[in-house]
């Protein structure tokens, strides 16, 4: 194994190991701190003893202090200036015990140089100057217990040797208070590294639950990302087919007379329409997480969405016997009132797929300065630990057999996107047995007075226009071409840019419209290729991309250039009224 690859997997260091480097970091940073405080001292020994003593010994001394405060400085100095690492540490470590060594040997031969030579006054303070170094140096030592150790030991030892020894009773007392001293700063001592060596070591716990919580992180996001990747892939190639088949399907309802060929025309259009939902539903969960759409606020009465949801849903609670009440309001909201539909259309939707008994009913409830739209089922309620769950995708508590007349579980886990993107929260009240309410919360505004609704665009609004349709599938192109002669345009049907700019070059003069799919052949760009003939006839011809890719950066991308966007299989009656809106929409030279 090569040397980078025995590095790449080797361990990192232990938590001791850990705790014991972070313990030599701060020992390191009070180190210049502490040194000042004991030439200070220092300097207050000297003071005191000076013309009491031989004040050559006194400048001896002090001068040994001086020069071992340099030399421990210049520990400090190598310390700063190299790389972390356990040989650092190590080493770092050894350093710091013989410093203290040596320096609790120059204040443990205070005792041996002046102890016989001042009286019991000096001596009396010589004992009080050992204690405070030895007390004021535990938060600075102290994390070290072992260096402490010796350091007390060294300092305060000699001083009660020697004053044991002399016989006095005065001296002897002395040893006393140096005694307890030595000891209380032990204990203390070890107390403090305790807890300072527990602190370190929940840190360090809590870096190591953050770094495994940002690796679980990383895995689910990777993990979505890959599921996005999989459903843009397999949506792409389902989309193709099932674009043709559906323009087809509306070329034959359109040619079709007799009622038998009728009626199996809407059985074929039926199929596909589950097909579609279970493919829509997909792509919307993917734009979403993709972030390419954005809520346009504004300010509306709720019964705009009421009576979408009574239009949408009247027909299915009868269908399943089921009571189906949406009440009547005369509140106003603010929110994006596409997306504020589409979550009580989804949760209409799912209380009316699991009540068996009973019915919906659809209303709101005011909280200023907020309203709740609620829906309420008696449908079988939801276990209190499954209330989360439920939101996310694929999720359905009574569908194990994934019967897909009961979804694919995407509905609630579409609101709560929605919701979130909103910032208009979504909640639930359920009692198992008895049926549940969901609700969504809306900002309250104000009532005014609508203007009223635009006529709705013609009918035969595509006659006479000339529309170039550009798409690499020739099924779909066949189908796009049929299903516009019907409704009386004029297609220009291409294949690629080349084969567009020839027909169009034939024709002599720019299309009124153009729909291209997103991915064309050789690697072309449908966005680049609206753009280049758009500059080509020096006019802002309108466009839409016409794909069933749903990676997100697709879809951010066709976004990004302003462009709408239908999403393969899309239904006649959806083409027609998109390439309407367009054509209706001021010109821009």
């Amino acid at each position: 194994m090569s040397d980078s690859a025995a590095s790449a997997v080797a361990p990192g260091p232990s938590l001791d190991q850990q705790i014991h480097t972070e313990r030599v970091n701060a020992l390191y940073t009070h180190l210049p701190i502490s040194l000042v405080g004991g030439f200070v001292a220092a300097l207050f020994l000297v003071a005191i003893l000076w013309d009491k003593v031989n004040n050559f010994w006194l400048l001896v001394w002090l001068t040994t202090v001086l020069v071992h405060g340099a030399w421990r400085f210049s520990h400090v100095r190598w310390f700063r200036r190299t790389p972390p690492g356990a040989e650092r540490t190590q080493r770092a470590s050894r350093l710091f015990i013989l410093g203290v060594s040596v320096l609790g040997v120059i204040w443990g031969a205070t005792a041996i140089l002046f102890f016989h030579r001042i009286g019991l006054q000096d001596k009396t303070f010589l004992c009080l100057l050992l204690f405070g170094v030895v007390a004021l140096s535990v938060p600075s030592i102290g994390l070290y217990p072992l260096a402490y150790n010796i350091w007390a030991s060294l300092i305060l030892v000699p001083f009660i040797v020697l004053a044991l020894a002399s016989g006095t009773r005065s001296e002897i007392l002395l040893t006393i208070p140096l005694v307890i001293a030595l000891t209380i700063s032990l204990t203390f001592a070890r107390n403090t590294n305790r807890l300072v060596t527990e602190a370190f070591r929940r840190r360090f716990e809590n870096l190591q639950l953050i770094e495994q919580l940002e690796r679980q992180k990383e895995i689910a996001e990777t993990a979505n990302r890959t599921k996005t990747q999989f459903l843009a892939a397999a949506s792409h190639d389902l989309r193709q087919p099932l674009q043709a088949l559906g323009l087809f399907v509306a070329t034959l309802k359109l040619r079709a007379k007799e009622p038998e060929a009728q009626a199996a025309v809407s059985r074929i259009e039926r199929s596909m329409g589950a097909l579609e939902g279970v493919l829509e539903a997909l792509l919307d969960v993917s734009r979403l997480d993709a972030g390419v759409v954005s809520p346009r606020i504004e300010r509306f009465p709720a019964a705009r969405v009421f009576d979408a949801v009574r239009e949408q849903f009247a027909d299915v609670a009868e269908r399943h016997r089921l009571r189906f009440d949406v009440r009547r309001t005369d509140a106003w909201c603010e929110s994006d009132p596409h997306m504020l539909g589409r979550i009580v259309a989804n949760l209409v939707s799912n209380a009316l797929r699991y009540t068996r008994r009973g019915g919906v009913v659809v209303g709101v409830r005011r909280a200023d300065p907020r309203l709740r739209i609620e829906v309420w089922d008696t449908g079988p309620g939801i276990p209190p630990d499954k209330r989360e769950e439920i939101f996310r995708e694929f999720v359905q508590l009574e569908n194990p057999e994934r019967s897909r007349d009961k979804g694919l579980g995407l509905g609630l886990a579409i609101v709560r996107r929605l919701s979130q993107l909103l910032d208009q929260p979504v909640g639930l009240r359920s009692v198992p047995g008895r049926g549940s309410v969901f609700w969504v919360s809306v900002p309250r505004a104000p009532a005014r007075v609508e203007a009223p609704a635009p006529a709705s665009l013609r009918a035969t609004a595509l006659d006479g226009r000339f529309i170039l349709v550009i798409d690499d599938d020739r099924e779909v192109l066949e189908a796009l071409e049929n299903v516009l002669e019907l409704q009386g345009a004029h297609p220009i049907a291409a294949m690629g840019e080349g084969s567009a700019r020839e027909m169009l070059t034939d024709l002599g003069r720019a299309p009124d419209l153009i729909v291209s799919d997103y991915r064309l052949s050789e690697g072309a760009i449908g966005i680049e290729v609206i753009r280049r003939l758009r500059r080509a006839f020096g006019a802002e011809i309108p466009a839409a991309i016409l794909t069933g890719d749903i990676a997100p950066a697709v879809l951010k991308a066709v976004a990004d250039a302003g462009l709408p966007i239908l999403s393969k299989p899309v239904r006649a009656d959806q083409l027609f009224e998109t390439l309407e809106r367009l054509l209706a929409a001021p010109a821009r030279s």
